[in-house]
């Protein structure tokens, strides 16, 4: 199979589902995607992205995946819960500073408990929502000698290094303190001290989130019929590598609109496909957007609107305008994105936006502009640096040349979205057999004088860390009032 340019006809059509050899097929032609000349793509750089690096088939159109964040390590202690015995029923007092090798019980969630592990230090930070109390940010060490798991009772057992004074008052202390409101207890592990002759620990404390998503039929079909072909007029082999290209265009866009915005939903659907009606399933993938605000993913937390923002990030943007407020908000979200990832980010938005965000930041002396930038992928796009982490900035058609999405922008790593296809149905180009010459057609249901071709594949994306990834509305718009 020869590369010559996107849109060109691909003679091999898929005939051995589920086998080696067709597996080599979907590999070769996701080399396709790869190769595919920009200037082809420029509608679609996330269909490229994406369908360049398809993972291995599936079984199933319901497939699960873990979706693993790396690592804070950090957890809280539940309000109010730092006792001196394993019933959690005896808080340490307001004023009570407990002595070094005086064990502490630290009730918290099962996740969290599950976070620590036997011999590791943690360290016990105060924080008070009043950040002059004299307590605030002191912090006590400790060893955590034991824990148990037991839902929202869960407790990590913490033997202290040395008495807890606080931040040196009279009756200061830092556990005490936290539990009498207003103020919350951070436990940040360090690292085990593992005893002489340990064996190696036998603990998952991580358990990764596991996420389920659907994988979509995408098709995109091109028909002529035997009249039209035959017409030397108009069609000629030109024509007909104009019209592929315009089919692949359609498909990519078909594609490139699930990545972002897909909902996942599964259905029946009643249709006709030999003259008997039937009852069929059918399978949508949930997009980048669904995930974000889905319950069970990103539960709305990283969709921003800067119309309805008032507090983000503990800054207050109430009746800031687009020209005092974006630079900080920005920064603050690019902050909360990378927190735990790359220091990469791709914005895919509007011209309109693209150009507001290019005047907002070319007027600080201390941001650098790259409007002749390239990517890793080879695409142009425009890069600002001075910011927590370099944000790529893309013009996407679709959030142009839509007024609903005009305003909008979605923010993302490529590299933490996977493609997955169903095993046996992956990227396939479906041709007529034809002789050109007295335009004669033949395809599976028999002769018919017309040609009834097109692209079809499987899909289903999964993500890694939906944390560093965000969408926005009402770009170039004033704050909350």
């Amino acid at each position: 199979m020869s590369f010559m340019e996107f849109g060109n006809l691909v003679q091999d059509v898929v005939s051995s589902h589920g086998t080696n050899a067709d597996q080599r097929i979907q590999e070769r032609r996701a080399k396709l995607y790869r190769q595919t000349p920009n200037k082809n793509m420029m509608d679609t750089p996330l269909t490229k992205m994406v369908m360049s690096n398809l993972g291995s088939g599936k079984e199933a159109p319901e497939f699960k995946w873990s979706m693993q964040s790396h690592d804070p390590r950090f957890v809280h202690v539940t309000a109010g819960g730092v006792h001196k015995v394993d019933t959690l029923n005896s808080a340490v007092g307001a004023t009570e500073q407990m002595d070094a090798d005086a064990s502490v019980y630290l009730k918290m969630t099962a996740n969290d408990a599950r976070q620590v592990m036997k011999h590791e230090e943690v360290m016990l930070t105060l924080l008070a929502d009043d950040d002059s109390h004299s307590d605030h940010g002191a912090s006590v060490h400790g060893e955590v000698v034991g824990r148990v798991i037991n839902g929202n009772n869960s407790y990590a057992q913490v033997k202290l290094f040395k008495k807890d004074t606080g931040g040196g008052g009279v009756d200061g202390n830092v556990l005490g303190q936290f539990n009498q409101g207003n103020a919350r207890l951070i436990v940040s592990p360090i690292s085990p001290a593992m005893p002489e002759g340990s064996k190696l620990p036998w603990t998952r404390f991580r358990e990764p989130t596991e996420k389920e998503n659907y994988i979509q039929t995408f098709m995109a079909g091109l028909g002529l019929t035997g009249e039209e072909l035959s017409n030397a007029q108009i069609f000629t082999e030109s024509t007909y590598k104009r019209y592929w290209l315009q089919l692949w265009k359609q498909f990519n866009t078909y594609i490139e609109r699930g990545i972002i915005f897909g909902t996942k939903r599964k259905a029946t659907v009643d249709d006709n496909l030999t003259g008997e009606i039937q009852t069929l399933s059918q399978y949508r993938m949930g997009g980048i957007l669904w995930m974000l605000m889905d319950p069970n993913f990103g539960n709305g937390a990283n969709v921003f609107d800067i119309r309805k923002t008032g507090m983000f990030m503990d800054t207050d943007f109430t009746g800031a305008t687009w020209d005092t407020g974006a630079y900080d908000f920005l920064k603050l979200v690019l902050i909360k994105l990378s927190m735990f990832s790359s220091g990469r980010k791709k914005m895919y938005t509007s011209a309109i936006v693209k150009q507001e965000i290019i005047n907002l930041f070319e007027r600080m002396s201390h941001v650098t502009v790259d409007t002749k930038h390239k990517d890793a992928w080879g695409f142009e796009v425009t890069r600002i640096d001075g910011l927590n982490c370099s944000l790529e900035i893309s013009q996407h058609t679709d959030f142009s040349n839509n007024p609903a999405l005009e305003r909008d922008a979605i923010i993302v790593e490529p590299e933490l979205i996977s493609g997955v296809h169903k095993k046996g149905r992956g990227l396939a180009v479906i041709k007529s057999i034809k002789e050109m010459k007295s335009r004669q057609v033949e395809d599976g249901f028999g002769w018919r004088d017309a040609i009834h071709e097109g692209i079809f594949t499987t899909l289903g994306i999964e993500v890694d860390n939906l944390d560093a990834m965000c969408y926005i509305k009402n770009l170039g718009r004033d704050f909350a009032s």
